[in-house]
């Protein structure tokens, strides 16, 4: 437990210090560069009215839905408590809290995001003064990235259930923190803070999960957790 406290203090430290340098060193340079890619590499709206993220994620909230219904119809009705069933029931748990704490986060901070209401230019090179955060105002919902905290919720749990499959969950996630940078949709920062966000709590509850279990590195999902079996081993 001590190791485990001490492993989120540092990464804690770590993610402000980041967040902090992006903020006032990196944001606007990368959301410049990421705008000015866009529209040399992309013709038409496709990717400029950034409306491939919203579907994305309408169609991930479907599916986690659908999980959800799965599990409860599993449990329920034919008493099953397999692997895949206990996996099942921890990302739609972790899903449900990220869901909750983004959306009180995005409201506390108050940050509107590059390309707020689908506008033509960047929000900070309409008005600088709407760059940053707005305490309390609601803003764009644009800190910590929503989609980055719901989405690591979700993928890093089936990372510790099915450890060869670890990296073609890295690797969608991967693709995700770039379409959100890449469409304008959210500063480096907030994909920074959103993935953070998600690791926390998709480990908390692993480690939640099997607080009574043996101990193995392979559930240490990101703060190098002296946390229990992997139940893939089983």
């Amino acid at each position: 437990m001590l190791k485990f406290t001490s492993h989120l203090i540092r990464s804690f430290i770590l993610l402000i210090l980041a967040c902090t340098f992006c903020y006032f060193f990196l944001d606007r340079p990368v959301a410049k560069l990421m705008y000015t890619l866009n529209h040399f590499f992309i013709a038409g709206p496709t990717l400029d009215n950034a409306s491939l993220m919203s579907d994305l994620t309408a169609v991930a909230y479907l599916i986690i839905m659908l999980l959800m219904i799965w599990y409860a119809f599993e449990r329920i009705y034919k008493n099953k408590n397999t692997r895949l069933m206990r996996c099942i029931c921890l990302i739609s748990l972790s899903v449900g809290i990220a869901f909750f704490v983004k959306t009180n986060l995005q409201f506390f901070f108050g940050r509107i995001g590059p390309r707020y209401s689908d506008t033509a230019k960047l929000v900070f090179s309409r008005n600088d003064a709407l760059y940053g955060f707005h305490f309390f105002q609601g803003g764009g919902g644009s800190f910590p990235s929503g989609h980055m905290c719901v989405f690591t919720s979700a993928l890093l749990i089936p990372c510790y259930f099915y450890p060869k499959l670890k990296w073609f969950f890295y690797a969608l996630l991967g693709l995700l923190a770039f379409l959100l940078i890449f469409c304008n949709y959210h500063f480096l920062s907030d994909v920074i803070a959103g993935t953070y966000l998600g690791a926390f709590i998709a480990s908390t509850l692993v480690r939640l999960n099997n607080l009574n279990g043996p101990r193995s590195d392979q559930a240490a999902l990101v703060f190098g957790t002296d946390a229990p079996q992997n139940p893939a081993s089983k």
